[in-house]
């Protein structure tokens, strides 16, 4: 194992140590924008630097960064949630929540429930996690995009009637194009909610960096640190 990542470090073009973290990402709006840059990816460096480890952070595409996780190419990733981990996995404790939303235009209704999808044209963002109650309503036509700042567009232009995201990446996305005021969302009834996570191998390394990992994530709440990171994140 340390072996692949020393040879993967090198294919790179970075040097990575056998006890360098490497920890895989990909890209959200705001959340991860790169391996440098990004609400989550400043969380985990900090996490990371208070367990005293050194870390790389790879980005990569949702699922290959999946793919590379369950193929031992990376140590861990994030943000994970339990509902997407397709391999067997060691799971620190909870730092934030994901709350997937219903987005429509400003003069079309608000949607709460699933069953109002029905007869809608539906988009929603490759590679991101939707349990199948959203993606599977009888009657709604479905449409993805590899982005979220494609979905905010096609709504825009009323090309879908619905874009199921991320309230903070998509609002982000929003934010950027400056058509804030031309979409809307329920903020107090979230289409679906789930925990996230740093996700490690389920082995005697990966139980051990997630203990570490665990620590850090209390001794950083404790001190207010984790707060003041995510709160950057706020709609």
């Amino acid at each position: 194992m340390r072996f692949l990542l020393l040879i993967a470090g090198l294919m790179s073009g970075m040097w990575v140590s056998a006890d360098t973290v490497r920890l895989g990402t990909f890209h959200i709006p705001l959340l991860s924008e790169s391996s440098d840059k990004g609400v989550f990816v400043d969380l985990a460096r900090a996490v990371a630097a208070e367990a005293g480890l050194e870390v790389q952070i790879v980005l990569l595409p949702a699922q290959r960064t999946r793919e590379a996780f369950a193929g031992g190419r990376l140590d861990g990733l994030f943000p994970a949630l339990a509902v997407a981990m397709e391999t067997d996995y060691s799971a620190t404790a909870s730092f934030s929540d994901k709350r997937i939303y219903a987005f429509t235009r400003i003069d079309e209704p608000l949607i709460t429930d699933a069953e109002q999808l029905s007869g809608k044209r539906v988009g929603y963002t490759e590679g991101f996690t939707y349990s199948s109650r959203l993606l599977n309503v009888s009657g709604a036509r479905y449409h993805s995009t590899i982005t979220d700042p494609q979905n905010i567009r096609k709504l825009v232009a009323g090309r879908i009637d619905v874009f199921l995201g991320d309230e903070v990446s998509a609002l982000a996305a929003a934010r950027q194009q400056g058509v804030t005021d031309r979409i809307h969302h329920d903020s107090g009834h979230p289409m679906a909610q789930y925990p996230v996570f740093f996700a490690f191998h389920n082995d005697e390394r990966g139980r051990q960096l997630t203990q570490q990992f665990n620590q850090a994530i209390k001794a950083l709440q404790d001190s207010g640190e984790l707060q003041r990171i995510l709160q950057v994140q706020q709609p």
